[in-house]
């Protein structure tokens, strides 16, 4: 069963280390942007095949 890509948006290296260490263990497929204007320009090119979107704010 394929799961989900899922788009991860972290500025902070350390969370994204870990965020994406989890979730590339479980089988995901991710697409990483490190700010809010490339996460803007994924979601417009990409937004038929991500399925979850995870954001850090703050």
């Amino acid at each position: 069963m394929m799961k989900d890509l899922i788009l991860i948006v972290e500025d902070n290296p350390v969370f994204l280390k870990l965020t994406s260490s989890i979730l590339s263990n479980e089988g995901y497929l991710l697409i990483i942007a490190d700010n809010a204007k490339s996460a803007q320009q994924i979601i417009e090119n990409e937004s038929e095949r991500i399925g979850s979107s995870t954001f850090s704010v703050g």
